[in-house]
C-alpha cells in the first residue's frame, strides 16, 4: 500500500488493524527524531530488523500481509509473492513504472498483478498511449499482411526488448502490434529514452530525443497510425544505435558514473561526496573488468556481476544495504 506521506502511512494503519489483525499489516518507513514518540516506538527498526520484517513478508504462511509504505521498498524490492499494490500518491512516470512493475514477477500460482490506483495517475499514462480497438484492429490487419510476405524465421520474443533488438530485428516490431500489446509501445519509448539520458549532453541524442517526441505528439493527434508510428521508432532506434557506436567511450562511462552518483545520493542521501566517489569508482571499474556482451543474458554472466557488485559493498562497508544492492544492479543490468 503506497500512501501520500508519513503520516498517512500511520492513518491507513490504523484503519487496517480496525478491519483486520494487527499483524497482518506493517509500516516500512524512515523515522526521524522529531517524529512523535509513538511512530518511533512502533516503527524505527534497524537495518537488521528491518531485513527480518521483509523476510516475513516473503513468508507465504507468515500472517504479515500488507506492508504499508511512502517512498521506501518502490524500487529495488524483490517480492515475486507481491502481487497486489494500491497507488494513493503522485509518481513520476519513472517512480510508477518501477513500482507498478513489482507486481508483475512470477510466483507459483500467481496469475497476473493488481493495481489499485487511487489517485488517477495511470488513467493519464493510459490515455497517453492514445489507443482505440478498432483502430488497432486495422492497424493489425496491416501488419498481418506485411507478415505473409515475410521469409519464415526464427519466433521472436516480445516480451524481452531492448533497443538492439529494436533496431536489428524488424520482425519484432511487427510481433508487437499482432500480439496486441500496446503496453509494448510505450516500454519501447521508456526504453529509447533511457539509452538517450546516457549521452543528455551530447548534441546528436538531443537531437533524437526532440525527433522522439515530435513522433510522440503525432501519433498522439493521430497523424499517424501505430503501425507507422512502431516503423519511425524502429529508424530511430536504428540512427541511435549507429550514433552509440560512434560515441567517445570516455563520455558514455563518465555519463554512468554520474548516473551511479545520483542513485547513491537518492538512496542514501547527502552521503560523503569523497567515499561516494569511491565507491562508484570501484564499481564501474569492477563491473567492466568481468562483463561481457551479453552477460545479463547468461547465469555466469549475472552470477559475476553480483558477485562483483557485493563484495564491492563489502569492501566499503555497503554490503548490508539490500536496496541500495538492487537499485544499483537494476542500473548496471540495463546500461553496462
Amino acid at each position: 500500500m503506497v500512501t501520500f506521506d508519513r503520516e498517512l502511512c500511520v492513518l491507513y494503519k490504523q484503519e487496517l488493524d480496525r478491519i483486520m489483525p494487527p499483524e497482518a499489516s506493517d509500516i516500512v518507513m524512515t523515522i526521524w527524531q522529531s517524529d512523535p514518540a509513538e511512530w518511533r516506538q512502533k516503527y524505527h527498526r534497524s537495518k537488521d530488523d528491518e531485513a527480518r520484517l521483509l523476510d516475513r513478508y516473503l513468508d507465504p504462511s507468515d500472517p504479515l500481509k500488507i506492508l504499508v509504505v511512502s517512498s521506501k521498498l518502490l524500487r529495488g524490492f524483490d517480492a515475486p509473492i507481491l502481487q497486489a499494490m494500491y497507488i494513493d500518491k503522485p509518481m513520476n512516470e519513472r517512480h510508477l513504472l518501477e513500482a507498478v512493475r513489482q507486481t508483475d514477477r512470477p510466483y507459483p500460482n500467481k496469475t497476473h498483478g493488481l493495481i489499485v490506483d487511487y489517485f488517477g495517475i495511470l488513467d493519464g499514462a493510459l490515455r497517453s498511449l492514445n489507443f482505440d480497438g478498432a483502430f488497432l484492429r486495422r492497424a493489425f490487419a496491416n501488419v498481418d499482411e506485411l507478415k505473409r510476405d515475410l521469409p519464415a524465421r526464427v519466433p521472436v520474443n516480445a516480451d524481452r526488448i531492448d533497443l538492439h533488438s529494436l533496431a536489428v530485428d524488424g520482425e519484432l516490431l511487427a510481433t508487437i502490434l499482432v500480439k496486441s500489446e500496446p503496453e509494448k509501445l510505450r516500454e519501447i519509448e521508456i526504453k529509447f529514452r533511457a539509452r538517450l539520458h546516457l549521452h543528455k549532453n551530447n548534441p546528436v541524442f538531443i537531437a533524437l530525443g526532440r525527433q522522439l517526441e515530435d513522433l510522440k505528439d503525432h501519433h498522439r493527434q493521430e497523424l499517424m497510425s501505430s503501425f507507422e508510428y512502431l516503423k519511425h521508432l524502429l529508424d530511430l532506434a536504428r540512427m541511435c544505435e549507429k550514433a552509440e557506436r560512434e560515441v567517445d567511450p570516455r563520455e558514455e562511462r563518465e555519463q554512468t558514473r554520474i548516473d551511479l552518483t545520483e542513485l547513491f545520493n537518492d538512496v542514501r542521501g547527502n552521503d560523503d561526496p569523497k567515499k561516494v566517489e569511491r565507491v562508484v569508482n570501484d564499481i564501474d571499474s569492477g563491473v567492466r573488468f568481468i562483463r561481457f556482451r551479453g552477460w545479463q543474458q547468461t547465469l555466469d554472466g549475472e552470477y559475476e556481476v553480483i558477485r562483483t557488485l557485493r563484495t564491492t559493498l563489502r569492501k566499503h562497508r555497503l554490503h548490508h544495504e539490500k536496496e541500495l544492492f538492487y537499485r544499483v544492479y537494476d542500473y548496471v543490468k540495463q546500461y553496462y
